[in-house]
């Protein structure tokens, strides 16, 4: 098993068989291209052949350049030497570096550095990258006259487990992301609006120009933000918050003091499982304007609902109490209580929590001064009773009396 060893720097190739790749500008490798527009540019116009393959292949017996190195250009891999079978590629922004193609034919080359990656410890696939892409960058230091040692960032990994990195070096899981900064999206996920501008056609090629969704204009799409500020695309926003942003993308504006370019119009955001046409579809839908749509059981706790008034005006002096006459001629009438909307109504639009909760809360407090005015009212009663009472009891004393009286007088 070989691999193809280019140094691009020293510019030394002797070219194979056909189809073997050329250097045809200086610095630069075409594969199935005389003219590479870049460091390294592969092409092909069959439909079956693969453009770039690496492979990373369990190899033994284990790496004969023992331990694994710890240079500042190559930090966790092997110092310069032979690459072992199955090496992936390695690409960097800047610099003096080789470029190793795993399972590739041999060929006479001459190189000047080479800092191919091994397996990790000798056996299995290890952890040195499939891919990896970075830049790069170094300096001068005046004071000593001396280069500054060079300093790398990673921008693109992949690694054997299949975890990918994007401005991270060492990915948790399959795709792990760091966003360079604090503000704007880590991710942008879009597609071109309807009715959008026609993407200008790229210089001297037949394909649209990429859509711009990474300046959030004009194109459909949901955004990840890691970190908000405060009001930070939406009010409610909080200063620290995470953000999953959608819009449409037709949002006209001057950016001054109101709405940017690109705000959402009209979509909406769902979340809901896959079930199509079926009975048991539902989820939550946000509606353009923050309106929530659920199709399901709630389950909470507590649930807070704002409320935009509360009944205690009935406790002022100056409350004109319906009386319970009226109140029983109007259910007489419309079969409902006053203040409510009917039966048809509600089912066909829905109950308002908020509203229904503080209509039902006047009612409670006008039913309690209705057994307020019912004791009073009891009170009132029961002392014209007791009045009653004591002139009845007072008459029978009199009465006895004079009973007695003529009893007397009969007697004589």
């Amino acid at each position: 098993m070989f691999a193809i060893i280019l140094d691009i720097e020293a510019q030394t190739w002797t070219p194979g068989a056909a189809g073997a790749p050329e250097i045809t500008t200086p610095g630069k490798v075409g594969v199935g291209t005389t003219v590479p527009e870049g460091k390294i540019e592969a092409s092909t116009c069959t439909p079956t052949e693969n453009v770039i393959i690496a492979t990373k292949v369990d190899c033994n017996p284990p790496n004969p350049n023992g331990p694994i190195g710890t240079g500042p250009q190559n930090p966790g891999f092997n110092p310069p030497g032979p690459p072992n079978p199955g090496s992936g590629l390695l690409v960097s922004a800047a610099g003096s570096f080789s470029y190793i193609l795993a399972n590739a034919i041999n060929a006479n080359v001459t190189a000047s550095a080479m800092l191919g990656h091994h397996l990790g410890n000798g056996s299995g696939l290890g952890n040195a990258p499939l891919f990896w892409g970075r830049t790069q960058a170094s300096g001068f230091n005046f004071a000593t006259n001396m280069p500054t040692p060079v300093q790398t960032t990673t921008r693109f990994i992949v690694l054997p487990n299949g975890y990918t990195g994007i401005n991270n070096a060492s990915p948790r899981v399959e795709l792990d992301v760091i966003k360079q900064g604090y503000s704007g999206p880590v991710a942008i996920f879009g597609v071109r609006t309807l009715g959008g501008p026609a993407p200008a056609l790229v210089t001297g090629q037949e394909i649209p120009a990429p859509p711009a969704g990474t300046q959030m204009v004009r194109t459909q799409q949901l955004a990840v933000v890691p970190y908000l500020s405060g009001g930070n695309y939406n009010k409610i926003c909080q200063a620290g918050d995470l953000g999953l942003i959608f819009t449409d993308g037709k949002g006209q504006g001057s950016g001054t003091g109101g709405d940017l370019e690109g705000h959402n119009t009209n979509a909406g955001l769902v979340i809901a499982p896959f079930a199509a046409n079926t009975a048991r579809s539902g989820g939550i839908r946000i509606a353009h304007i923050g309106d929530i749509d659920l199709a399901g059981q709630v389950k909470a706790i507590k649930v807070t609902v704002n409320t935009k008034w509360w009944p205690d005006f009935v406790f002022a002096p100056n409350y004109a109490l319906m009386p319970l006459d009226s109140v029983g001629m109007f259910i007489k009438t419309n079969g409902h209580l006053p203040g409510f909307k009917t039966d048809s109504i509600l089912i066909n639009e829905g109950i308002d929590i908020s509203e229904t909760q503080a209509l039902q809360q006047q009612k409670i407090e006008e039913l309690t001064l209705y057994t307020i005015q019912q004791k009073n009212l009891l009170k009132a009663q029961a002392a014209a009773l007791a009045t009653q009472a004591s002139a009845i009891a007072s008459q029978a004393k009199k009465q006895a009396e004079l009973e007695t009286l003529v009893q007397q007088l009969l007697a004589k």
